[in-house]
């Protein structure tokens, strides 16, 4: 079981990678470019620290994701409102993973691991956040008046 949760979090990780790599190809935004690519960077490093753990223990790994995102989609079909809609789901889904990791593994060696991802990944989803606000991108909850 204590290595259930560093697979757990390597998949979810892979899963976000091949995501977020797609869609940086389609941002046109440089800002959100940047983001994208901040975001990627995080989740390579996440990725290859639990990799690592796996490794040492002889644990199968899941499937990785392509290093690079070849689309052949329509790129001008995906808005940047889109991509950064996308990618801040995306964030907010590994928190939950990562957190739920983080309190229940019994392994010191993986919690401190969980500890770094949760941080970053709450660093990312900040700068996402921002980013939103600054392009009016995240949608405000409803005002009621009395």
């Amino acid at each position: 079981m204590k290595f259930w949760y560093a697979w757990d979090i390597l998949q979810v990780k892979y899963d976000a990678i091949e995501i977020t790599n797609i869609m940086e190809n389609m941002a046109r935004d440089i800002d959100l470019q940047i983001i994208l690519k901040g975001v990627l960077k995080v989740y390579k490093k996440i990725s290859k620290e639990m990799e690592n753990i796996l490794i040492e223990y002889a644990i199968p790994m899941p499937e990785r994701p392509p290093e690079k995102a070849v689309s052949t989609l329509d790129v001008e079909a995906f808005s940047d409102r889109y991509i950064f809609n996308a990618t801040y789901e995306i964030v907010q889904s590994v928190l939950p993973v990562v957190t739920t990791a983080f309190s229940r593994t019994i392994s010191p060696e993986i919690r401190s691991h969980c500890k770094i991802a949760l941080l970053q990944n709450i660093d990312s989803l900040e700068k996402l956040m921002e980013y939103g606000k600054l392009k009016n991108y995240l949608n405000n909850p409803l005002s009621y008046r009395t």
